[in-house]
């Protein structure tokens, strides 16, 4: 099992009970007590400051991880201020042995890979699942770095507390062709970069016919090849070698370990092909190193022959890739009863579990599913009481690889390849990603109920907290507490203030993909800062030359003259309710000629950041409005002129009259003091149902609605096109 206490290694310290220090004393939190021990050395009792200053937990079961995947060890260093911000405790990388053909017939390819459902093979992520050695890659043939920048990643992560899991592949090495277990079919370079005697000595491998699939018994499991020359890990100098690995990577600052295709090395429990791999290299790195380890290995589906998952999990803990893959689905068909009945199937305190991996992503089906979908998903899995999750980094936000939600692709030669070892997206880092960790690190211990309410799924933690998500966006929620006290609550992300009252929980969800994470948290909201500009990959990329649009932009457009020479403009941009245009680096602008991008903003955003996505970007700016030009050189903004003017499209403002006027009247103004008409503005026109209308032509960032005698409403932001303002319960809601 793993230990609960963190003993301290070079600087690292204990963090324990939200960064109070503990010398000898009792000290009270909200009811209870802490009693500090005596016999606790007094760097095993010394707080780490690191670990409070971003709320992160020291135990790796009780935090998420982030999964930095094919990200190369400089730009998770870059990222680690951020990573901890946004509530990672910990974070996991690709496996750090050699990969194989790395420079296949000389020539280093750096395109991740697109996915597909099928695995993406013309990519070269796989390539780090077949090792060809059995130490942290240091000869320059690595996509991630070498080992001196390893080892500089986990000083830097130990400044903010972030704790670091190494990802090991010990149940196999690189193949030729793949699928035999024989030992012309071991890859060549096993021989050249880990042991020549692996080339010629069968007992190092498992030699035979057996196909892992050929049934769900353990020794076809367990003995049989997975497409890769499967490792005899019963021998020991195998498992000596796993274990020096292990050794390099601690000795260098690791806090753990993910052990790939776990479920496919035998146990002692397995009668006669059994084997004491586990316990040898488990008890082993534990014994040898002088900090607590946090370790789990990849148990896909079921470990088969109702074999008991407790042979597993009396070493580390497991995934459980059932139960993030379910709520993914119901997310993408909106079944928020299902959501709410997927429950972990193992020990929550021994459970790893995802909205979604690198398996399902780059080779199954979760690719289909939205960015939105995703964050929905891991409001659900990060909020369970005593599982940890791991929030997989993708390589592409979902709107570069598919045109709808529904799931039509773009052709793969319209996708721009990411490369190995860059920071692809930054949705893990989004306002409404982290607010859930840190909530998830604050109700540690405490009981959950997870309940659904129409497209609504949500989680109460305690009687003091809930997490939210609606399947349809944001809008207004009324569902039922099942734990929450009456009070008045915070949103963590975006500010607004919930009600629990006569066992219900009513507020306005602002979060354009749904989610609020409600509680009334002891410090005050961290934000999460700007992206560090990332380190290049090992050799640059080559971006396409770009046409101009055939379509005019025209309405509320805005532009940049692209005189700094990125390759791509982005546009990010906010309202000042927070809501965003997307997620980090924002919307693509549109090249139209002579180095200008243009962009259609969306009504009433005023606040903006041009950006390449590569770390070249502006400081937060507050944009003039539409029609005008920002120089990316000279960082000065002008008015600009296309040859001919292109006005605002019209737009309808709704109004529902609950409140029983006569006639609704409708006042809207913006920064630039235009407004809609002289007090109390336009007679809104009646269309039904109590619903109001008024169609503008111009961008307005502010609303007032009356009925022109006396009674109206507070001064308004209003959040644009396809919402209605409820005069009864004073809330927008989508229309």
């Amino acid at each position: 099992m793993s230990r609960l206490c963190r003993k301290s290694k070079k600087a690292r310290t204990l963090a324990l009970l939200m960064g109070i220090t503990i010398a000898s004393a009792s000290i009270s939190f909200s009811g209870f007590t802490l009693q500090s021990n005596g016999n606790v050395s007094t760097k095993e009792t010394t707080i780490s400051a690191a670990t409070q200053d971003y709320g992160l937990v020291d135990n790796v079961q009780d935090g998420v991880i982030l999964h930095c995947w094919n990200w190369s060890y400089n730009n998770i260093k870059a990222n680690m201020k951020l990573i901890a911000e946004s509530g990672y405790s910990a974070i996991q990388t690709s496996p750090v042995t050699q990969p194989k053909d790395y420079a296949y017939e000389g020539v280093t390819e750096l395109n991740v890979g697109i996915p597909d459902g099928c695995g993406a093979s013309e990519g070269q992520w796989w390539k780090l699942y077949q090792p060809v050695s059995m130490n942290i890659c240091d000869n320059g043939q690595s996509f991630l770095g070498t080992k001196s920048e390893f080892k500089a990643m986990c000083d830097e992560a130990e400044k903010y507390g972030v704790k670091v899991i190494v990802d090991i592949v010990a149940n196999h090495m690189a193949n030729i062709t793949g699928w035999k277990n024989k030992l012309s079919d071991v890859s060549q370079q096993v021989g050249t970069y880990c042991n020549p005697d692996m080339l010629t000595d069968p007992t190092y491998w498992h030699i035979n016919d057996i196909q892992c699939w050929f049934s769900d018994g353990r020794k076809d499991i367990t003995q049989g090849t997975i497409g890769m020359p499967d490792l005899n890990t019963a021998d020991k100098r195998v498992q000596n070698m796993v274990l020096g690995l292990l050794k390099e990577c601690v000795d260098c600052g690791a806090d753990g370990f993910r052990f790939d295709a776990a479920k496919h090395i035998e146990t002692p429990a397995d009668g006669d092909f059994g084997s004491d791999f586990w316990p040898t290299v488990i008890n082993g790195i534990r014994n040898y190193a002088d900090h607590d380890l946090f370790i789990y290995g990849e148990i896909l589906n079921t470990v088969g022959d109702n074999f008991d998952i407790g042979n597993y999990t009396k070493y580390m803990s497991v995934t459980d890739n059932g139960t993030g893959d379910q709520i993914l689905s119901t997310f993408r068909y909106k079944n928020a009863g299902s959501a709410a009945s997927g429950n972990a199937r193992y020990e929550a305190k021994k459970t790893v579990l995802w909205a979604e991996s690198h398996d399902t992503y780059m080779g199954g089906p979760s690719y289909l599913a939205t960015d939105k979908m995703v964050k929905g998903t891991w409001s659900v899995v990060a909020a369970k009481k005593d599982s940890t999750a791991l929030y997989f980094a993708r390589p592409y936000y979902s709107d570069q690889i598919l045109k709808d939600e529904f799931g039509d692709k773009y052709p793969k030669s319209q996708v721009t390849p990411t490369n190995m070892g860059d920071v692809g997206t930054m949705t893990w880092s989004d306002p409404d990603v982290a607010a859930v960790n840190r909530f998830h690190n604050y109700f540690v211990g405490q009981e959950q109920c997870v309940s659904s309410s129409g497209n609504v799924v949500y989680t109460e933690r305690g009687n003091s907290g809930v997490i939210i998500a609606n399947m349809d966006g944001a809008g207004y929620v009324d569902i039922q507490a099942n734990r929450m006290k009456d009070g008045y609550y915070t949103d963590q992300v975006s500010g607004e203030t919930f009600t629990v009252s006569g066992g219900r929980i009513r507020g306005n969800i602002k979060d354009k993909d749904g989610i609020a994470v409600v509680y009334n948290s002891i410090q005050p909201p961290i934000r999460p800062s700007v992206a560090p500009s990332p380190t290049p990959s090992t050799q640059p990329s080559t971006s396409p030359s770009v046409a101009p649009s055939a379509t005019p932009i025209t309405g509320n457009v805005i532009y940049v003259k692209n005189e700094a020479g990125w390759s791509n403009v982005n546009c990010y941009m906010w309202n000042n309710g927070n809501d965003t245009n997307g997620s980090w680096p924002g919307t693509k602008m549109t090249y139209v000629g002579d180095n200008v991008w243009a962009y259609k903003m969306p009504a009433n955003y005023q606040n903006v950041i041009f950006n390449n996505g590569s770390g070249a970007q502006t400081g937060d700016m507050t944009s003039p409005g539409s029609g005008y030009i920002f120089n990316n050189k000279t960082n000065s903004w002008s008015k600009y002129s296309t040859g001919s003017e292109t006005p605002s499209e019209s737009y309808k403002v709704y109004c529902k009259n609950t409140s029983n006027w006569s006639q609704v009247y409708c006042y809207m103004w913006n920064s630039s003091n235009d407004t809609i008409g002289s007090w109390p503005g336009v007679a809104m026109t009646y269309e039904g149902d109590n619903v109001w209308s008024v169609e503008v032509s111009k961008d307005y960032a502010n609303v007032i609605f009356s009925n022109g005698s006396g009674s109206q409403t507070a001064d308004l932001i209003y959040p644009g096109k396809g919402n209605i303002y409820n005069t009864g319960t004073n809330t927008w809601l989508p229309f």
